[in-house]
């Protein structure tokens, strides 16, 4: 391990450090690996949680979970980034995924949806969040900031008044029919595939059960799992958003009135 005043010096060096590991490990899955895993896949958007659940899996010791792969393929392609994701891996590896939003790629093919639906033996783990109000609000509030997670060291890195934002009727409309929209055709999409459903809110409130659950349903045996993450937003709804109450009473005998009740 480094000593601080050397990282402080040159942070570089530890970036150079887990390419080196990275790059170790790419050679030695390729001459010693197979591909005798199953595929998975988190379906979400963004602010619900996705982060955490990703370091959660990651942390399994039969498990390997990389992000946003997909995200962005304006220098390669779906079928690219696909193989060269799902390539050969230690026999200690039962299942490989990766996150997507309903909306990835930004750029680029959308092959890969193709890809998740053409083969219905990939396990989906399809991440909502009951309280839609709160994934918009964090999501304002990440763009504002430019601040997308905290670790559990880390003490509050902005004061709750200066995360505040204004939210526009037409804004949390549209918020909320197009997250519906998206989790309905998701569930209708991969019918056929073994679906595993969690919700933000039961991963928080216990983590433990909602961990196994999963576990349970990609056939994988139940381990200890950490993360060195931590909720970013814990404030009231209404410290977060300046104009909660006058949205409050607009959506009150809404579909949408169930988000606000703190």
């Amino acid at each position: 391990k480094q000593p601080n005043y050397i990282r402080k010096m040159n942070p570089s060096l530890n970036s150079i450090s887990v390419r080196l590991r990275k790059l170790i490990m790419r050679v030695v899955n390729r001459m010693f690996g197979n591909r005798d895993y199953r595929k998975f896949a988190i379906v979400s958007r963004s602010r619900t949680g996705s982060t955490l659940l990703m370091s959660l899996l990651d942390s399994h010791q039969n498990i390997e979970c990389a992000g946003e792969i997909f995200k962005d393929l304006e220098r390669s392609s779906s079928k690219s980034v696909w193989f060269q994701h799902f390539g050969n891996r230690l026999n200690r590896t039962q299942m490989v995924g990766f996150r997507l939003f309903y909306y990835h790629p930004f750029s680029g093919d959308n092959e890969v949806w193709k890809f998740l639906k053409s083969d219905p033996s990939i396990v989906i783990i399809h991440l909502s969040r009951r309280n839609v109000l709160r994934t918009l609000i964090s999501q304002r509030i990440g763009m504002k900031t430019n601040l997308w997670k905290q670790l559990k060291e880390e003490k509050a890195q902005i004061p709750s008044i200066e995360k505040r934002i204004h939210l526009s009727v037409s804004e949390c409309e549209e918020f909320f029919a197009e997250t519906k929209k998206f989790e309905i055709e998701t569930r209708e999409s991969f019918a056929k595939h073994a679906m595993v459903e969690v919700v933000y809110e039961e991963m928080i409130s216990d983590p433990s059960s909602t961990l196994n659950r999963i576990f349970k349903g990609i056939n994988l045996s139940i381990d200890l799992t950490k993360t060195n993450l931590k909720k970013q937003n814990p404030e009231t709804l209404s410290e977060l958003c300046e104009n909660y109450q006058e949205l409050k009473k607009h959506f009150e005998n809404s579909e949408w009135a169930v988000f606000f009740g703190e």
